[in-house]
């Protein structure tokens, strides 16, 4: 059971690309976009920014949990808690529809059924469950069990 792309995509569409520093520039960094789709877990770390979305079809149970750390801004549409942890960390629980959240030393996890999300910046993600994801508008198949990289220096 995976959740449509499309859904994200259409409400999301300003996040995906691949953009490049000014060549020239001692820091030239590129950024890169992991979108996802599925049931399980996706993790990031890393910087820039994170938009997900837990499908909003006809089934009640798909409410999820968000964990966020290091965000300078954090957008949640809809939830039925908010709880600050002892590491500084932010935990929704039952997250139904969007959020967002803007960091540049930024950790989500997002866990759930039939969730999507959109990683712009560079990091790693880690994927657990099934699904499928796209490394820069590429799709490249099933959940993997390893880290995958975002953008490079």
């Amino acid at each position: 059971m995976l959740a449509t792309v499309l859904l994200l995509q259409s409400a999301l569409a300003e996040g995906a690309g691949l953009q490049a520093a000014p060549r020239g520039s001692a820091s030239a960094q590129k950024i890169g976009t992991l979108t996802a789709n599925g049931n399980g877990m996706i993790r990031f770390d890393g910087s820039g920014t994170v938009r997900g979305d837990a499908y909003r079809g006809v089934r009640n149970d798909a409410y999820c949990t968000l964990v966020v750390r290091g965000a300078q801004q954090i957008n949640v549409a809809h939830f039925a808690t908010r709880t600050t942890l002892r590491d500084g960390s932010v935990r929704f629980t039952g997250v139904q529809g969007l959020f967002q959240a803007v960091g540049t030393r930024l950790a989500v996890a997002y866990e759930g059924r039939d969730i999507s999300l959109i990683a712009t910046g560079q990091g790693t993600a880690n994927l657990r469950g099934q699904g499928r994801y796209w490394l820069n508008n590429r799709l490249m198949g099933a959940w993997p069990g390893r880290p995958i990289i975002i953008g490079r220096r």
